[in-house]
């Protein structure tokens, strides 16, 4: 098999292959994969075990997680199809991304510690890619790849073009990375200690981008891999997307987490300003490119992130201000929409009049 030999740590970019990995990094290097899901289909979670069960770097032990499912998935089918040594953990209640996390690394006795998403395949050449990277470049505190999407349609393709905007992550090249996504990624189990682990508060968004920022903090770097690939088997919905978008600009959509660090608690009405400022864009974008199919992409998650942003609001009233009248939660709202919505509210009470006047 094809891996990578020994760079300058330093720079930490051209690479060589080599077809020892046993004698360059010597006996006694293990790791174990620690897998976090909630409510995942079992075909979900088969996906990404099966990469696992691939590598030819072997594992010790694959570590599953369920953080608190309310339909745990049944793994007694999968996990004798993938032949892998598993150990199945579960937190209660739900704890988050970043708890699972920390609960799977506290169970781990290996010298590494992989940490793969649900519906993510790594490349057969992964694992042994990235611990040959990490054995032979002391500088580097954590190891990831290249992400590619096993999707091709348009949700795939908008999401990549104004959601996913790391170009640096595109090309699979081994270089110096400002922080990883959380698809996957493999790191010294003592530097992951070092750091104190994953940061619990973060339970829905930026996790990964304060786990970065501490890595560095402790005078590491961070790197892409080249060979380490790995393919996403997530399939992307109009509600996803919008909340995602909703979500990098930092608002929280979900009342009961009020507490996450990285999310400002929801205000209806900059936030309305702040997803149209964002969209338009978006829209003047695909329209100079005479991407007309990308502009009715647009307008989808444009209409689902408003049913979003006033249902989430809702809830958050409803949770803040218990019976208050519904006229302070409208207060909130811009004054243009809040007519467009009376006339809508408006409309749908004379259809209704009329269908019933139908009827008698």
């Amino acid at each position: 098999m094809t891996l990578l030999s020994t760079v300058d740590s330093d720079k930490a970019t051209d690479i060589k292959p080599t077809d020892d990995l046993e004698q360059l990094i010597g006996s006694g290097v293990s790791v174990d994969a620690i897998v976090p899901y909630y409510n995942e289909s079992p075909a979900s979670l088969l996906v990404t075990l099966r990469g696992l069960s691939s590598q030819s770097f072997g594992l010790n032990q694959v570590i599953l997680v369920d953080d608190g499912s309310s339909a745990p998935p049944d793994l007694h089918a999968i996990l004798p199809v993938v032949k892998l040594k598993a150990v199945q953990l579960r937190l209660q209640p739900n704890g988050g991304i970043s708890a699972a996390r920390n609960f799977g690394a506290h169970h781990s006795t290996a010298k590494y510690l992989l940490f793969v998403n649900a519906e993510i395949e790594l490349s057969p050449n992964w694992v042994g890619n990235a611990v040959h990277f990490l054995e032979l470049n002391p500088i580097a505190g954590l190891a990831c790849g290249q992400v590619q999407s096993s999707r091709n349609g348009l949700l795939t393709e908008w999401r990549r073009n104004y959601l996913d905007l790391r170009p640096d992550t595109w090309i699979d090249q081994t270089h110096e990375l400002e922080w990883a996504v959380g698809h996957a990624f493999l790191m010294a189990k003592a530097q992951f200690e070092a750091i104190g682990g994953w940061d619990e508060q973060f339970r829905r968004a930026y996790e990964d981008i304060d786990f970065c920022k501490r890595v560095h903090a402790n005078g590491k770097k961070i790197f892409q891999v080249q060979g380490a690939v790995s393919i996403c088997h997530a399939r992307f919905s109009l509600r996803q997307l919008a909340a995602k978008q909703v979500r990098n600009r930092r608002w929280n959509l979900d009342p009961r987490y009020m507490g996450d660090p990285a999310l400002r608690p929801l205000e209806i009405s900059p936030a309305i300003k702040d997803f149209n400022f964002h969209s338009k864009k978006r829209f003047e974008a695909s329209r100079k490119a005479k991407r007309w199919d990308l502009v009715l992409v647009e307008t989808g998650v444009f209409a689902t992130g408003y049913y979003l942003l006033i249902a989430s609001s809702l809830k958050r009233h409803v949770a803040l201000k218990g019976n208050a009248p519904i006229s302070l939660w409208l207060a909130d709202i811009p004054t243009r929409f809040r007519r467009k919505l009376g006339r809508l509210v408006q409309k749908l009470r004379s259809r209704r009049k009329a269908e019933d006047a139908s009827k008698s």
